[in-house]
């Protein structure tokens, strides 16, 4: 018989993948409904709103690094 390794997800990978999946709704809910929606992870609070958008879109940045799968290249600055 052989056995075969069952592909497991890290805890930590899927945590991080279930807040991309929410902060990305709460954009889309605040972009699209002008509403103001409120995120929690643990002890800590978010809220956000219209006018925090560019926050949201850092957070969900963020996360994206964190897992690697980052939207956007960074700029490097050359020095001579």
């Amino acid at each position: 018989m052989s056995r075969r390794k069952k592909f497991t997800v890290s805890p930590d990978v899927a945590t991080l993948q279930a807040r991309l999946t929410e902060a990305r709704d709460v954009l889309h809910d605040i972009m699209i409904n002008g509403a103001t929606r409120q995120l929690r992870h643990g002890m800590k609070e978010m809220l956000f709103s219209p006018m925090t958008a560019a926050d949201l879109r850092a957070y969900i940045s963020d996360l994206e690094g964190q897992l690697g799968i980052g939207g956007r290249a960074r700029a490097r600055r050359v020095a001579f």
